[in-house]
């Protein structure tokens, strides 16, 4: 499954690790959060066919969001996922887009948004 080989390549990059720690997780952030912390999900995707079917290869669009207490932060932990996600093996990804920065309100967090398209096969 492509969320656990992005799990993976996210949690065994020490330049992740060393800023976020243990707080790397899918869909939605611990109930009692710590920064800075690191949070994916699938937002689209293609599965290509062909004319006899799946062609076991898929373009996921998965969307890491690096938070932090500060805007520096943010950017400092958004460019060790960059760096983590392009020197994957188990995927091949792609940053088509700029990164969004953006100051959380509710939370008085930022946050570093980025939507990766990730090819995968099956």
């Amino acid at each position: 499954m492509l969320e656990e080989k992005i799990q993976a390549v996210l949690k065994g990059a020490a330049s992740i690790t060393a800023i976020a720690g243990d707080r790397i997780t899918p869909m939605q952030m611990r109930q009692t959060p710590i920064y800075p912390a690191v949070v994916y999900q699938r937002v689209a995707g293609n599965r290509e066919n062909h004319v006899r079917g799946y062609a076991n290869l898929e373009n996921a669009i998965i969307q890491i969001d690096a938070w932090a207490v500060t805007l520096a932060g943010a950017i400092a932990l958004g460019d060790a996922i960059t760096t983590a996600m392009y020197a994957a093996t188990a995927f091949a990804a792609i940053l088509p887009g700029s990164p969004v920065d953006t100051w959380e309100d509710d939370v008085k967090k930022y946050r570093r948004s980025m939507d990766w398209s990730v090819w995968n096969r099956e």
